[in-house]
């Protein structure tokens, strides 16, 4: 069960950068958005269930649920960027380069320090993930 939880938590480490480039695009198309013009029920839209909706219902609709999704993503970062806080900045660089920078073990030591083996960095990203585990536990279990 842990490593399934670690390898679920590298995943979202993988994606993180994904994560933020996805937020600032939907960021950038919600204040871009064209406002919702004023419902005219003179010419109603008859769906097959007879369910009378309009084109501008459809497209609150369709609002709602982009924010919804917004909502999610930001959520989903403010998780991942709490259980980051609470990494030291040796650890805070190792899951940089390690998932972000893709560095390989031996290379993210040498960036740290020449003496840093491979070995010790694996250490480092280790123990880190057990804490962002932790801190993700903690976040899912108090909801704020």
């Amino acid at each position: 069960m842990m490593k399934k939880n670690l390898r679920n938590i590298e995943k979202r480490l993988y994606n993180f950068p994904d994560l933020c480039s996805e937020i600032r695009i939907r960021m950038k198309d919600h204040i871009d958005a064209v406002p919702i013009p004023i419902i005219q029920y003179d010419q109603p839209y008859v769906s097959p269930t007879n369910k009378v909706t309009s084109s501008v219902e459809r497209l609150a609709f369709k609002e709602r649920e982009n924010d919804e999704q917004l909502e999610k993503l930001i959520d989903e970062f403010k998780e991942i960027k709490f259980a980051l806080e609470c990494l030291n900045r040796r650890q805070r660089e190792v899951i940089h380069m390690y998932y972000w920078e893709n560095m390989q073990h031996l290379y993210i030591g040498f960036e740290l320090n020449p003496q840093v083996s491979s070995r010790t960095v694996r250490r480092i990203k280790r123990r880190a993930l057990e804490k962002i585990s932790e801190k993700l536990k903690l976040s899912a279990e108090c909801p704020t």
